[in-house]
């Protein structure tokens, strides 16, 4: 085990912060979601880039996992055929719901869903294995410290980058705001280099998707100009906004598309580096 690098570690936490000005993280977006998500299937061992992932690398026999962010509960349900016990948590208190019931018509035991705030829960841990999919849960260095602090064996992130989302990004370019998808680049670097300054060797996928995402203009209207695009519009700049959706909409719903590289890492926890100096 190569000994961390506290004080580089340190610095780059300093400079890892995230913007709070709109965007995903935030409950009544994923709650607007969650009726689409409910009907997400469980991904399989077979063909699935990041269970692929955690198959090949995370010490899951007998292990207990906290997954970060689990939405309806999909990647939760799918590691409880191979885990002790899952643990899944999000924001969203209508994801936790449909994670439940997913959960008990699959007929899995062993998996408990909470809803709350990753930054500020307090967890029952540490646990064997942490994850962390495709969730803005963990997207600045108070976040990901506390993930690396709940890992007792293994971690594990999926993150978007070189992300575009066709609409999103032409809303905010509108209103003068810049498009977030280098600071999604951004989070996925500064993971990287904080688990190599904590003296881990990670490993390191991708895969390119595509994700498409359609709603209902009057939610779209509310959703963008009050959230997505940013917290914080005056009432010119909402006007604008909902003058372009009904432009883009079609038959009253507006489709959003967006192309991204998925990127996966994983590593094994050790005895230093886990924890912020």
């Amino acid at each position: 085990m190569v000994a961390a690098d506290h004080g580089a570690l340190e610095a780059l936490y300093r400079s890892w912060t995230r913007s709070r000005s709109g965007g995903y993280a935030d409950a009544a977006v994923w709650d607007a979601s969650a009726e689409e998500y409910k009907d997400f299937a469980v991904p399989s061992w077979d063909d699935d880039p990041f269970l692929e992932l955690l198959a090949d690398d995370a010490p899951l026999d007998g292990a207990t996992v906290l997954d970060i962010g689990c939405g309806s509960g999909i990647y939760a349900i799918a590691l409880a055929g191979r885990a002790a016990h899952v643990t899944g948590i999000d924001l969203s208190g209508k994801m936790v719901e449909y994670a439940r019931l997913k959960a008990a018509d699959a007929g899995c035991a062993n998996v408990e869903f909470a809803q709350g705030d990753f930054r500020t829960m307090l967890l029952d841990g540490p646990f064997d294995v942490v994850i962390a999919h495709l969730t803005p849960a963990v997207a600045d260095d108070e976040t990901f410290a506390k993930m690396m602090g709940l890992a007792r064996r293994y971690c594990a992130i999926a993150k978007p980058a070189r992300r575009t989302d066709a609409v999103l990004d032409e809303l905010r370019r509108l209103v003068g705001i810049e498009p977030g998808g280098r600071g999604m680049d951004d989070d996925f670097l500064k993971a990287f280099s904080a688990v190599w300054l904590a003296g881990k060797v990670p490993t390191v996928r991708s895969y390119e998707d595509v994700w498409r995402v359609a709603r209902p203009l009057d939610a779209a209207v509310g959703l963008y100009a009050d959230r997505l695009v940013a917290s914080d519009l005056d009432a010119g700049q909402k006007a604008a906004v909902a003058e372009r959706l009904h432009a883009l909409a079609a038959d009253g719903v507006v489709e959003e598309r967006i192309d991204t590289t998925v990127m996966l890492m994983g590593w094994r926890m050790g005895p230093s580096g886990c924890m912020r100096a």
